[in-house]
């Protein structure tokens, strides 16, 4: 039976596929706004930086699951606002991380047992890794994502908003964003605004948190959600279970990082590799990971006056508390041994920096 849903809706659905058709068509991308289906306020409204896969548009449109209008060479606005195919059985069944992942947040776990969410993504592109969808050529088309996603948020008008992702997720959707809860290794909890609605940013839920700072992440949004007065928290030390498996995750894996980077990398010796990029107006920045002394910094090029980048405090802000700001020689950085997973990690909060960057430097111009 068709799902009725608000003219609104379905005007917001065709504007999407207006705006997103030509993108998808040039590029291959496929692409999706809502990975749930839609609803008329609903307690949170969990939002994603874009889908996984990567499967191409020509797959979208070959996939009978998608219901795709050949007559007029588009997808449908129904099918947009019924959300991704096989969100039901992915997120329900357990096979998808960031289901289980937000499972083990207590404050949350009533709202998804009773379907009492949305579940989106503000940027609609569907890549296999972030970066490949970090082109030039599409950032007025992330922007007009973004435009769109907040939207949307009018319409549904969720209580609450749970931005995944404290790195690179809710810094790019979110203002006024203050930091709450501080973890062994990364931020836990943002909370900012998007519109006149609170928005928190919490760990992408694919990665692993510490149990007891699920714990911590489910204690603080209960007290905020029910306007408790609370002060920034900071957990105070890693929990002391090290072990085979954990001391693995912090092993560097210099091939997987040159191959990841290998058209950004500037030159390599036998001790580290840098990579040295335009950064905004006319500052020059020096990126170099050192497998030696095991550990990465970010700092201006040149032999002298290390931190004396034009935009220093922009730079700083892309990196989370975990990160070492106090080096006489650089402005960030970080030892190996402070990252959870070092390989994943590293390329996570990089990936973000290199983007910021770049959107702060087309801003500019």
């Amino acid at each position: 039976m068709k799902e009725e849903f608000s003219g609104e809706l379905v005007s917001w659905a065709e504007k999407v596929i207006d705006v997103c058709t030509p993108v998808a068509e040039e590029f291959n991308l496929e692409y999706y706004p809502l990975q749930s289906r839609v609803k008329n306020k609903p307690k949170f409204l969990f939002i994603g930086l874009n889908p996984g896969g990567g499967y191409g548009y020509n797959c979208q449109k070959n996939n009978p699951a998608w219901e795709f209008d050949c007559d007029k060479s588009r997808l449908t606005a129904q099918r947009l606002l019924l959300g991704n195919p096989a969100f039901e059985n992915g997120f329900n069944s357990g096979k998808w991380k960031y289901g289980n992942g937000l499972s083990k947040i207590p404050f949350l776990r009533e709202s998804i047992k009773n379907y009492d969410f949305v579940f989106a993504n503000y940027i609609f592109y569907s890549s296999k890794n972030y970066s490949e969808i970090k082109k030039k050529e599409l950032q007025n088309s992330i922007a007009d994502n973004i435009s769109l996603t907040k939207e949307l948020i009018e319409i549904i008008e969720p209580q609450y908003i749970i931005v995944l992702g404290t790195s690179s997720g809710i810094d790019k959707i979110s203002e006024n964003n203050k930091l709450f809860l501080q973890g062994y290794r990364k931020r836990l909890l943002v909370k900012g605004k998007i519109g006149n609605i609170p928005a928190f940013g919490i760990p992408h839920p694919s990665y692993n948190n510490f149990p007891n700072e699920n714990e911590a992440i489910s204690d603080m949004l209960h007290k905020l959600i029910n306007d408790q007065e609370v002060e920034p928290l900071f957990l105070p030390q890693i929990p002391n279970h090290r072990s085979k498996s954990r001391d693995s995750k912090t092993m560097f894996h210099l091939e997987k990082f040159r191959n990841y980077y290998k058209e950004l990398i500037t030159s390599e010796n036998e001790k580290w590799l840098d990579i040295i990029i335009d950064g905004i107006d006319s500052d020059r920045i020096l990126i170099r990971i050192n497998p030696h002394n095991k550990d990465f910094g970010i700092r201006k090029e040149g032999k002298k006056d290390f931190k004396e980048l034009k935009h220093s405090s922009f730079y700083e802000k892309q990196f989370d508390q975990t990160y070492d700001r106090n080096h006489s020689s650089w402005l960030i950085r970080k030892s190996f041994k402070d990252f959870c997973c070092v390989d994943s990690d590293l390329i996570k909060d990089l990936d973000n920096f290199l983007e910021q960057v770049n959107i702060e430097k087309t801003k500019k111009h």
